[in-house]
């Protein structure tokens, strides 16, 4: 197995999702949702987008480090946090293109 996707649930009752390498490291975090359905949701966009090297768009920010938006056609669904190198951003999207189709999702 390569990831599982960890949700994690707000007094408020909103969600988020953090994508975990097999090695329980997060990989990346998404922002909240106000409810369980619009964060699974959210889940089976980023499944069904983070495969294509297409939805990448790669990015480098005022002070120099690396990020990434992954979008669906236009829409931008997530926004990476920063990376110190262009080879570690190019790192990172090659192992979320993996665990990201992952269908395991744990509620902690």
């Amino acid at each position: 197995m390569s990831g599982w996707f960890e949700l994690k649930q707000y007094g408020s009752g909103g969600f988020r999702f953090l994508l975990k390498s097999k090695d329980a490291q997060t990989m990346l975090q998404s922002d909240r949702y106000p409810c369980r359905e619009s964060v699974d949701a959210a889940i089976g966009l980023f499944r069904k987008h983070c495969t294509s090297p297409g939805s990448y768009e790669k990015k480098i920010a005022p002070g120099g480090k690396s990020y990434f938006n992954l979008k669906a056609g236009k829409e931008v669904i997530l926004v990476s946090h920063l990376y110190d190198s262009e080879p570690t951003r190019e790192s990172a999207i090659e192992a979320i293109m993996q665990a990201g189709t992952s269908t395991r999702v744990e509620l902690c």
